[in-house]
């Protein structure tokens, strides 16, 4: 009988190896569950300030898994009832977040000012065209940060969503930073990314935001990981890891804001 040669010798130990190392990853505890797209496994990857935050398959982070676990788990928060028969407005659409949305929505409409490939280019800071309570959702999810005059923006969203109606809003948060910084003198990438973490950010908010929301009419309603029992807040990573970075935004929080 002939001796396997060199190749089928190296297919075969491939082979068993592949099969090994497949036996492991599946008796591998999982740990972590994304929500946004249900993909589990023992954790979730880093980001450039956090450790264990970004889903490998859908690419959600800390603020969307928030969001859709609200949808999930908190009652008063179910997408039926904040999105169905409504009509949506979703400023800068995550598909990861809006593939939840659109099967109830009255009407789904992605808009953004940069990007191609949505229903609208919209300038939220300015968005004459959009009738008085035309929609009776927006939705802004880290949005506020890249534009001129945030509080122009929080007026428009007033103004074009119905009596009763809903934005839902994030935003990065630095640690302890008691009022919102910015600085319109800061108008390269290396300032702006020294200053607000991200080359396209113009502020970092602060938790004088929930006050800012009230000052524009809103009624405020934040979620939050303290929110969820601990064994979600876990098996979503609802919060990172704490980062020590100085810019970093260990705390998320989804604004549930009510006109």
């Amino acid at each position: 009988m002939s001796r396997p040669g060199p190749a089928m010798v190296v297919k075969t130990w491939l082979k068993a190896v592949r099969s090994r190392w497949r036996m492991i990853v599946l008796s591998a505890p999982q740990r972590v569950e994304c929500v946004a797209c249900g993909w589990r496994g023992r954790r979730f990857l880093d980001d450039s300030w956090h450790r264990n935050v970004c889903c490998p398959k859908c690419g959600s982070s800390v603020r969307h898994r928030l969001l859709l676990a609200a949808h999930r788990h908190l009652e008063e928060f179910s997408l039926a009832d904040i999105y169905g028969g409504r009509r949506v407005l979703h400023v800068a659409p995550e598909p990861i977040v809006g593939k939840h949305i659109r099967p109830v929505a009255a009407s789904y409409v992605r808009a953004d000012y940069l990007h191609d490939g949505v229903d609208l280019r919209l300038d939220i800071t300015d968005m004459r065209g959009v009738a008085d309570g035309a929609y009776d959702v927006i939705i802004a999810c880290d949005v506020l940060e890249h534009v001129g005059d945030f509080r122009r923006a929080l007026s428009e969203m007033h103004r074009v969503l119905a009596d009763g109606g809903l934005a839902v809003l994030t935003v990065p948060q630095e640690d302890g930073l008691a009022v919102t910084r910015e600085d319109p003198s800061l108008t390269t990438d290396e300032q702006r990314r020294a200053a607000f973490g991200q080359h396209d950010h113009v502020r970092m908010f602060g938790d004088d935001f929930a006050a800012e929301l009230d000052r524009h009419g809103f009624e405020v309603t934040i979620v939050e990981s303290a929110s969820f029992p601990r064994d979600l807040v876990t098996r979503y990573r609802l919060g990172p890891e704490r980062s020590a970075h100085p810019l970093a935004t260990n705390h998320r929080r989804v604004f549930f804001c009510r006109r």
